[in-house]
């Protein structure tokens, strides 16, 4: 597993997400990595080490957030009482707002994985953004390259 996370992390280029700016402690790393005097180069590099480090530990993966969050969900609608228990619907309505959450950052993600221009807010819509994503990746393929010589 080691071995696997510093491959990717060496050949996969940094990409900023928007939806991480929706967190509420990723202003904190912008003021930390950019009030100080150093030149634009390190500040950036730096970013991109806080923000990498910051995403894995902190922000987490969207797709098992989501995962989780609607297995707790159905198990505590499973249980027999659960609609007599305050702590259960107070868990329950805490985890839907989270969800919720999730839910606009998955838009977001895969809003900007679409490289398609939205003109309006509020297409829930994902897997037709997955499919453009996927689209997109099959026509970015470089399939041959030709030399001078038409080689």
């Amino acid at each position: 597993m080691l071995m696997r996370d510093s491959f990717n992390n060496s050949n996969r280029p940094f990409r900023f997400e928007s939806m991480w700016t929706s967190h509420p402690s990723f202003p904190s790393i912008i003021n930390e990595t950019f009030t100080n005097n150093s030149p634009l180069i390190q500040s950036t590099e730096t970013f991109k080490s806080l923000v990498t480090h910051w995403k894995r530990h902190t922000f987490g993966n969207i797709f098992h957030k989501k995962r989780r969050n609607m297995a707790r969900i159905a198990g505590i609608q499973k249980l027999p009482n659960y609609q007599f228990n305050n702590y259960l619907l107070n868990l329950e309505s805490n985890l839907i707002r989270e969800l919720d959450s999730i839910f606009k950052n998955e838009d977001d993600f895969w809003k900007l994985k679409s490289r398609f221009n939205w003109l309006t807010e509020g297409d829930a819509n994902i897997r037709f953004f997955h499919t453009s994503t996927l689209n997109w990746r099959r026509r970015n393929m470089i399939m041959s390259l030709k030399e001078e010589s038409g080689n």
